[in-house]
């Protein structure tokens, strides 16, 4: 693995990530895991970080594999470019029409009706298809929401798994954000990966590099995230090619499941909501079809506007 050219000589340094970067790193305790090497950053910062590889001397010719299917037939910049504005063709009607059917529903409990406007957070279908002047959905009284709403989403796939369920798994959890969203709760989402260091200067220490791939405030980004959580690219190659930025050249291995678990607990203990882990060795039956991952979005969308009811009062 070549050395960065940064003003530090060689690996950028912890000042360096964060002044030019925004990431930072840390040791931390999590659960009964001790000395665990933490990184942390936005979606921006993890983008900026990748753009500069070249620049910086990073090697990441491992990105190629000897099948192409395996990163989705895309380049590495070509990757990178889109996680900061999405690819064509990820996003189709039938998206709209699964979060226009869960917001209706959702809203019927909270009281908010929903109206055409142009601006909506959702599309009509049927008005889009009839030309008419205001094809959006929106709240004709948009309900105050205070409590935001923190979602963890575990950054592991195992090689084993194959690109449909990848996919699947990635439409169901932007239909969830995209209809807490246009809920009008505030939420944050980020996508952790827990594991081993293998190699370099911190090998065999647990690591944990989490990236918000949405902040409270933020414009949902429909694209962008349908990209980051539905096309293998991300998932395979892009976080651990981060990874090993951040680490000085390692890679995380490993995959450590009691590590992800403290995190878990952590989050929700503070409030907060876990989702599933992304895709273990054997898989997940409830990515294998779409109405088995219709009903986990189901699931979870009723247990966090429960949940977020409650702590209101509602």
């Amino acid at each position: 693995m070549a050395k960065t050219i940064g003003p530090s000589g060689g690996y950028l340094k912890d000042a360096e990530l964060i002044s030019r970067y925004g990431i930072r790193r840390s040791i931390r305790t999590l659960g009964n895991c001790k000395n665990v090497r933490y990184s942390e950053c936005n979606g921006a910062a993890m983008v900026a970080l990748l753009e500069d590889a070249k620049k910086l001397g990073f090697n990441s010719n491992f990105w190629q594999q000897d099948d192409p299917e395996w990163d989705g037939k895309v380049l590495y910049q070509d990757a990178v470019k889109a996680s900061r504005y999405g690819l064509p063709g990820l996003v189709d009607g039938r998206l709209s029409d699964k979060v226009d059917r869960l917001v209706s529903k959702y809203s019927e409990l909270i009281g908010a009706g929903l109206e055409n406007n142009w601006h909506g957070p959702i599309w009509d279908m049927p008005s889009v298809l009839a030309g008419l002047p205001e094809p959006g959905l929106g709240f004709a009284e948009m309900p105050v929401r205070d409590r935001l709403i923190r979602i963890m989403l575990s950054g592991f796939c195992s090689g084993s798994i194959d690109h449909e369920s990848i996919n699947r798994r990635g439409k169901a959890i932007i239909t969830l954000l995209a209809a807490i969203d246009a809920l009008g709760y505030p939420f944050e989402a980020k996508i952790l990966s827990c594991g081993m260091i293998e190699g370099g200067p911190h090998s065999g220490q647990k690591s944990v590099t989490e990236i918000r791939i949405h902040e409270s405030g933020q414009t949902f980004d429909l694209q962008r995230m349908a990209f980051m959580l539905g096309h293998v690219a991300p998932i395979r190659h892009l976080l651990y090619a981060f990874e090993t930025y951040v680490q000085d050249g390692a890679r995380t291995w490993y995959y450590d499941n009691a590590l992800e678990e403290a995190i878990r607990q952590a989050t929700v203990a503070d409030g907060g909501v876990a989702l599933d882990p992304m895709l273990g060795h054997s898989g997940d039956e409830k990515w294998n079809d779409d109405k088995s991952a219709q009903q986990w979005v189901e699931a979870q969308i009723s247990r966090i506007d429960k949940e977020a009811r409650a702590n209101m009062g509602g």
